[in-house]
């Protein structure tokens, strides 16, 4: 087994220092299965007249030796075995069923890998082994002219790509619109022998690198030459929004790269989001060197349709399985195994959870404000600004507070054995009232309200003092705060000076992917956020359309 490639930082994209991981191989302890053949029996090596025990230490040197240098030596410590991805062999399938990058124990509490479709795993594993190939000079991150002046009477193999793209001039939409497709964009990558990357622009609003860092399993940030040469692309056609297009009759629009790469004719294309079969078909085209797009429907319909022709015509494989088409069955451990917070938002998610199990292997969070336990807690998410909204239509605050008490009713009603409910909205007036509702000081506020939950917002926080004059304040960190009463920003809409304004987005997002279940009412966030909880089966939305409330029943099976 050999290691795992190892990519030095600096060769990851400027600005994702959040992002950028080496990768390779831990084994740590390792037991030795060994199988002795019949030739490797003492008795069977005895000739005439000679001592037994000559031929016994022969045949035990021999078999160590043969043992030593043969493929029999694997990993058989079970903690470790799970901790792992083995390289891939030349077929591109793994010689076990390892994971390659070591898993640390806190993450190992937040997804099962044996939940991640087959299929995906073995991408990642293939992933692995193109970035070894670079690291060893095999292959290149970008056309080989681009990376050497001189010219070879033998191209170069290099790297394609498949990126979800989200910079100026881009129809990106909000977190759930740039980001709930990417199993079907692996799906693709794995398909066309491509590596998939994410990548925002310094305007949109920020790189991806500031909220986000890639998982345990692979990582998708773009390396820095891909980038560069990317961007020199993009200036070279007056401008990075000139490189995408609203307009249908440009929708696909082809690259020649030839001026930034000395002569090479490697083409770059992108779609908006719209036209899944042209985007499929340039994927599938060798000749493409980079393929950019998204996919805002959420990419479900065509991941499920996919994986059932290739069910259909390759029956005698096994990795492709009818419930690996399904988002919900595997949603939330790819999400965790493929995104982390960043550093800064992670310090704000401290504030809110304990992702503990009490054996030492994350550190207890002293007095929590807000008392939420990994996969113990239900989520409530109200947008109340979405377009069609009573509420925002009207203006009307006795809609708001209706709906937003609507919301934590239906939390509580769906899982009742549940004792601890968080309320998200995208409106802070909604939050205020939810907090003056069911809270004041952390006690229930109604008397006639049911008491045996808690309902808790980012308003606790500043109630106990856990903002920049507190908590924050002990951590060093200044931004490691929610404004009071501030409207949330819109990722897509807000043009802030500072990243740290958009962090509450991504503290909701993980907050509701540690949660057992989320109900929402109208927009994507909500839903991508029940997506990737733990059990996306349970969640339901609290509203029809037009915000018409809906009843919510128990859910009688979730576990928790």
């Amino acid at each position: 087994m050999q290691p795992s490639a190892k990519v030095t930082q600096n060769q990851w994209a400027e600005g994702s220092g959040h992002g950028g991981q080496s990768r390779g191989t831990i084994f740590g302890d390792r037991h030795v299965m060994t199988t002795i053949s019949p030739f490797c029996h003492p008795r069977s090596t005895m000739l005439g007249g000679y001592p037994l025990r000559y031929f016994f230490l022969m045949a035990v040197l021999i078999c160590f030796v043969s043992l030593r240098i043969s493929p029999l030596m694997v990993i058989n410590d079970s903690y470790t075995r799970d901790a792992m991805i083995t390289q891939p062999t030349n077929n591109g399938r793994t010689q076990d069923n390892n994971p390659a990058i070591a898993i640390p124990l806190q993450t190992q509490l937040l997804f099962n890998t044996s939940n991640i479709p087959k299929f995906m795993m073995e991408y990642f594993e293939w992933h692995a082994g193109q970035l070894q190939k670079v690291e060893k000079g095999e292959l290149f991150w970008i056309p080989p002219s681009a990376a050497h002046n001189n010219s070879t009477s033998e191209t170069p193999k290099q790297l394609r790509y498949l990126i979800m793209r989200c910079i100026d001039g881009d129809r990106c939409g909000g977190t759930s619109d740039r980001l709930k497709a990417f199993p079907l964009f692996l799906l693709l990558a794995k398909q066309s022998n491509r590596i998939l990357l994410i990548r925002w622009g310094q305007h949109r609003p920020f790189p991806i690198s500031e909220f986000l860092k890639p998982g345990p399993l692979w990582n998708w940030t773009v390396p820095r030459p891909v980038l560069r040469l990317l961007e020199e692309s993009e200036e070279q056609d007056n401008g990075p929004g000139n490189v995408t297009t609203s307009n249908i009759a440009k929708l696909e629009r082809s690259h020649h790269m030839h001026q930034a790469i000395n002569g090479s004719d490697h083409r770059r294309v992108y779609y908006d989001g719209t036209k899944f079969h042209q985007l499929r078909q340039s994927i599938m085209d060798p000749d493409i060197w980079v393929v950019e797009g998204n996919d805002y429907s959420g990419g479900a319909r065509w991941f499920h349709d996919i994986v059932k022709q290739e069910i259909s015509q390759h029956p005698q494989i096994s990795g492709w399985k009818l419930e690996d088409s399904d988002y919900a069955n595997f949603y939330h451990d790819l999400f965790h195994a493929s995104f982390q917070p960043s550093n800064a938002v992670e310090a704000l998610l401290r504030s809110y959870i304990d992702i503990n199990t009490h054996n030492g292997l994350a550190p207890t969070v002293e007095s929590l404000p807000v008392r939420l336990k990994l996969n113990n807690y239900m989520v409530a998410h109200y947008r109340a600004k979405y377009p069609g909204e009573p509420y925002r239509e009207t203006w009307n605050t006795s809609t708001l507070e209706q709906t937003a008490r609507h919301a934590v009713e239906c939390a509580m009603h769906r899982s009742p054995s549940l004792g601890t409910v968080y309320f998200a909205s995208d409106t802070a007036l909604a939050t205020q009232m939810v907090y003056s509702e069911f809270t004041l000081h952390g006690q229930q506020r109604n008397e006639q309200r049911d008491t045996s939950h808690y309902v808790w917002s980012y308003l606790n926080l500043e109630e106990q003092g856990k903002g920049k004059d507190g908590e924050a304040s002990q951590r060093g960190d200044d931004n490691a705060t929610i404004p009071f009463a501030i409207d949330p920003p819109h990722l897509n809409f807000a043009k802030l000076e500072e990243p740290s304004g958009f962090y509450g987005i991504f503290v909701d997002l993980f907050l509701m992917s540690y949660s057992t279940c989320v109900v929402y009412g109208a927009g994507g966030f909500g839903r991508f956020g029940s997506l990737v909880s733990f059990n996306p089966k349970c969640g339901m939305p609290f509203t029809k359309q037009k915000g018409v409330l809906q009843e919510c029943q128990p859910y009688r099976n979730v576990e928790i």
